[in-house]
């Protein structure tokens, strides 16, 4: 029973709609998935989680002009990448308390920059499709840079588009509450969804993030052509 469930399990995660049989990879990967979740709570208690900081580049001017904040997990004397960690944490939903723990830390490394007089670029944050269900978002998002007495305008707020309507309506309203504050927002993977051009009629972002799938690079000149009329 206890190896059917787990095949179940597995099926129902996968997009296609084959059959699957259990085997020990398949128990494998359902261990291991309960331990990055066992070993999350105790990770964030412990500061096993660290911030990177991306640079952006203004390459018409040739200067740095902000940053993105990316998260790094160091357990056990290792380094575990995020693509090992983050969509088992955006399925079972601790990715929320993920997300804060980031913008907080960026929001404690601003302050420091504030302190010592430094230079400050903006750092964008990334917040999970998951917040979505959160009505007092805004509100929270606002509370942790006031805590660090950090300027709104040095915080951009990333989100990644949806395919659901619904979703786009509280998108639409998250990011309008934002903006009334300071707060600029960016829509990431612009293009993989299903309604993209209606995101752009509804959503009045800051900022653009297309998908690389949209990049014109690499094709057959019939191809490019298409995905140059695209991009422009």
């Amino acid at each position: 029973m206890m190896r059917t469930s787990s095949a179940y399990q597995t099926a129902r995660q996968r997009d296609s709609k084959e059959v699957v049989y259990f085997n020990e990879e398949i128990q494998r990967e359902i261990m291991y998935q309960k331990e990055i979740i066992a070993g999350f709570f105790q990770g964030i208690a412990q500061q096993e989680f660290e911030v990177y900081y991306q640079p952006k580049v203004n390459t018409e001017e040739r200067c740095l002009c902000g940053a993105e904040a990316l998260i790094r997990w160091h357990r056990n004397g290792k380094m575990i990448p995020p693509m090992e960690f983050i969509p088992i944490l955006e399925k079972e939903g601790s990715i929320c308390t993920l997300d804060f723990y980031v913008l907080d830390k960026v929001c404690e490394f601003l302050e420091e920059c504030i302190r010592e007089k430094l230079p400050l670029h903006t750092i964008s944050v990334n917040f999970s499709k998951r917040h979505m269900e959160n009505p007092h978002l805004a509100q929270e998002i606002v509370g942790i840079i006031d805590k660090h007495q950090v300027p709104h305008n040095y915080i951009e707020i990333e989100l990644t588009e949806s395919e659901d309507v619904k979703d786009y309506i509280v998108l639409a309203q998250l990011i309008e509450q934002l903006k009334a504050v300071g707060v600029s927002a960016s829509v990431d993977d612009f293009g993989t969804g299903y309604s993209s051009l209606n995101m752009l009629k509804m959503i009045h972002t800051d900022i653009l993030k297309i998908d690389k799938s949209f990049i014109p690079f690499g094709r057959d000149e019939s191809d490019n052509q298409k995905d140059c009329i695209m991009f422009e």
